[in-house]
This record gives C-alpha cells, structure tokens and sequence, in this order.
C-alpha cells in the first residue's frame, strides 16, 4: 500500500466516523428537542390552567358582585316603594279626615284627630302589608 492509498483509507474512515458522531448529534438534537417541546407544553398547559382558573375566579367574583348590586338595586326600590305608598296614605290621610268623638258631660262632639297618631301606631303594619306583596 501507498502512501496515498493509506491516507485516503483514514480519510475515508474519519469521514465514516464523522458522519457517525454528526448522526448521533442529531438524533441527540431531535431528542432534546422534542424533549424541550414536551416541557414547554407542559409549562404552557400549567399556566394555561392557572389562568383559567384565575379568569373564572375573577369572573365568579364579578358575577357575585353584579348580582349583589342588583339585589340592593331592587331592595332599594322596594323599599322606596313602600315609602312613597306609605306617603301616599299619609298625605291622603292628612286634613283632618281621621275624626274622634270627644264626649264631655255637657256635650259630645266630633274633633279632627292626630293622623301621627294613628300613622306611628299602623306604619309597622302597612310596610309589612306591602313588603309581603313586593317580596312575595
């Protein structure tokens, strides 16, 4: 063998080899890779899943919020409700339409009477009347 021939036969053999190891690294490469992807989907589901739970708790409390300001939205007009209907018997109560018969010994007569008086005694009953009518 020729010196020539000996130093192409180790080229050739250090080419087969490099092309061993360069096949190897990129099998190692696919593999770290897809390992790497593996990871990351991972990691992308876990924070996904914390912010889905994050949106929902958020959501939950906003829902919990919104319905509670509509409850006192309708709490509130219930009870201004009330209140005006209670007026409304109030003032159509007022002028001296609620009459008491005074007696004395020499005469008996008819005297206009205190509406506070029968209104602070009948108001509890009235707002219960209506509140069980609005509230059901």
């Amino acid at each position: 063998m020729s010196l020539e021939s000996i130093l192409t036969h180790i080229r050739e053999q250090a080419q087969d080899e490099a092309q061993k190891i360069i096949l190897q690294a990129k099998q190692e490469a696919a593999k770290i890779i897809e390992a790497g992807e593996l990871q990351a989907e991972k990691l992308y589901q876990e924070v996904l899943e914390k912010e889905k739970a994050l949106c929902e708790k958020q959501k939950q409390k906003l829902l919990v919020g919104a319905r509670l300001k509509a409850r006192e939205a309708i709490l509130s007009f219930k009870q201004e409700t009330i209140a005006r209907a209670f007026a409304a018997v109030k003032k159509e109560a007022a002028g001296g339409k609620f009459k008491k018969i005074s007696v004395m010994p020499q005469e008996t007569e008819e005297v206009p009477e205190n509406e506070n008086f029968y209104f602070k005694n009948l108001q509890h009953d009235y707002e219960t009347e209506i509140a069980k009518i609005l509230f059901g």
